[in-house]
């Protein structure tokens, strides 16, 4: 049974919140009048904020059903279906450094323990990160010369850790990171300011 949510309460949620809510509801059978009262309610305070609805939303139409599982990157909201495994981003830089595109691999997870080790391949990885906790366990044992930047919900960087185990035993990273960009040595010296969807 989920918590009830009045349409009074959303005002005080973040934007991250407020989808993590829309996407409740998203694997139900039946929409009852309620349900699409208060996902209207959310559509309409997240557009109020400057975020761009249109994958979920049609005219006076808000889609619903498992397809539309969203995720909100920034001002705008994706469709998780739409987010291929291996795409381009863009990262934007502090200075006047030209922002940077490059291949990533991209993982979406629920989960809020997640080991590194599984992975990191040969691009670039990028996390993001689907869960309503408000910390990431990265478990990143025997993982050496990489770099994990952490963004927060608007995108825009918030953590840098080295990733360098070389020490027996277990290491992790207690991050509250929405996304996570785990690259090789060298990043450590770029000042990104936030990624993007290319």
């Amino acid at each position: 049974m989920k918590k009830s949510t009045a349409p009074r309460d959303l005002a005080g949620m973040t934007n991250h919140e407020l989808v993590n809510l829309y996407n409740q509801y998203m694997g139900e059978e039946v929409m009852h009048l309620s349900i699409a009262k208060l996902l209207w309610h959310i559509v309409n305070v997240l557009k109020n904020r400057g975020v761009n609805c249109d994958a979920i939303t049609l005219g006076t139409v808000i889609h619903y059903g498992k397809q539309f599982h969203s995720i909100l990157h920034r001002t705008k909201i994706y469709l998780s279906m739409n987010i291929q495994e291996k795409s381009n981003i863009r990262i934007h830089f502090k200075n006047d450094k030209a922002p940077l595109t490059i291949e990533v691999k991209v993982v979406q997870t629920s989960e809020a323990n997640i080991t590194l080790s599984n992975l990191i391949g040969e691009l670039p990885l990028l996390v993001i990160l689907d869960h309503t906790h408000l910390q990431t366990h990265f478990d990143a044992t025997g993982i050496q010369g990489q770099v994990f930047i952490g963004f927060n919900d608007e995108g825009k960087f918030e953590s840098l850790n080295i990733l360098n185990s070389v020490e027996v035993g277990r290491f992790a990273i207690l991050s509250q990171a929405r996304t996570a960009f785990v690259v090789p040595f060298g990043w450590e010296n770029q000042k990104i300011d936030y990624w993007d969807f290319e």
